[in-house]
């Protein structure tokens, strides 16, 4: 029959499934992109490394001070304006400078009325949303779990093929 044709057949080894199981559990990427935020012309791009391991408050502290303050402080730019015409010759130079760049940044955000400005208003906004993008992403975590944990199961009681078992399947 026409119907069987056009059916997508995928087919997942055990090992594959065990993977995804810890893909699930280890945590995601969060990615807002165009939030609009309090204080902030332009819509922005907020990120969040791991919703499982990583702190929404520190997450958007660290989006505040390296994706916000940094760009507006003339300090930080004319440091990075000289440190790109650095060459790269040495790794270890390079790795001295941006923690030399970091430990400026931080010295003159404590500093700042500008960055405290920026604390007030615009980290409670992105640790809100990151929160709501932790939130929403929770029961489609549950629900793949779900999923993947069912199909192991039907794996090891042999009643779903496995890339293992395999051998022909003819369309």
């Amino acid at each position: 029959s026409d119907v069987y044709k056009r059916q997508l057949f995928c087919v997942w080894s055990t090992s594959r499934m065990k993977s995804l199981q810890k893909e699930i559990k280890e945590g995601s990427r969060i990615v807002i992109e165009n939030a609009k935020l309090p204080g902030i012309d332009k819509p922005c791009k907020v990120q969040m490394q791991d919703d499982k391991k990583e702190k929404p408050h520190k997450a958007a502290h660290e989006f505040v001070l390296n994706k916000v303050f940094a760009k507006q402080s003339d300090r930080i730019k004319d440091f990075d304006n000289w440190m790109g015409n650095v060459p790269e010759f040495n790794p270890s130079l390079i790795n001295y400078l941006q923690s030399t760049r970091e430990k400026i940044l931080k010295t003159e955000a404590k500093e700042s009325d500008e960055f405290a400005q920026l604390e007030k208003e615009v980290i409670p906004a992105v640790e809100k949303l990151l929160n709501n993008a932790i939130a929403d992403r929770e029961p489609h975590r549950t629900k793949q779990e779900e999923i993947v944990t069912g199909a192991t199961k039907l794996m090891k009681d042999g009643k779903l093929i496995t890339k293992e078992n395999l051998s022909l399947i003819h369309i």
